[in-house]
């Protein structure tokens, strides 16, 4: 599946156990890309835990791995749906 994906944000997991293995998140994701160069951004905040960023499903955006940022490509609020005629 991962030839498919262009990039991959891991949550923050503030409840992660390792299981004694002294591996964290962003290791396991390594092991299941199996030396595949996908930019990838660890630890990062969707919504589940402090602060809270909400993240909407099915909007573009861009992950700029570099520089640590998911920027919003698209509008992810659609007000007229909202006003009353």
């Amino acid at each position: 599946m991962f030839d498919k994906v262009a990039g991959i944000t891991l949550g923050k997991h503030e409840q992660f156990d390792d299981l004694g293995t002294g591996k964290q998140p962003l290791d396991l994701l390594k092991i299941q890309l199996d030396g595949l160069e996908i930019p990838n951004l660890a630890e990062f905040d969707p919504c589940h835990t402090l602060p809270m960023p909400p993240l909407v499903i099915g909007k573009k955006v861009k992950l700029d791995a570099g520089r640590k940022k998911v920027l919003c490509m698209e509008n992810w609020l659609d007000f007229s749906t909202c006003i009353e005629n």
